[in-house]
């Protein structure tokens, strides 16, 4: 489901985890403190992460951009069909087959 505001701290939560565990196995995808918990409340009130999990818990979470041009320029060839993005990943989400316990 999409998140609401109730849920930022949750997921700055997890975003910083992943950040410093990432670190300790000398991965630089993202740097610790790169994501504040007012960027991540921005992004939901943007409607870009959706969540799921037990009674107002996030267990796992997904943020979707339409464009990300700092990774894939607007010159790029990489293209997709956004019909076909992401095509059944929310069911999974909502199964829970995909789970990030932090």
């Amino acid at each position: 489901m999409s998140s609401s505001a109730a849920d930022a701290t949750a997921l700055y939560r997890l975003r910083t985890a992943a950040e410093l565990w990432l670190a300790e196995r000398g991965i630089r995808q993202w740097p610790v403190g790169e994501a504040s918990l007012d960027a991540i409340a921005g992004q939901v009130g943007q409607g870009e992460w959706w969540v799921t999990g037990d009674e107002g818990t996030v267990e796992a979470c997904l943020r979707l951009l339409w464009t990300d041009t700092g990774i894939w320029p607007v010159e790029s060839n990489c293209r997709l069909r956004r019909s076909y993005l992401a095509l059944g990943f929310r069911e999974l989400l909502e199964r829970r087959l995909i789970s990030l316990r932090v």
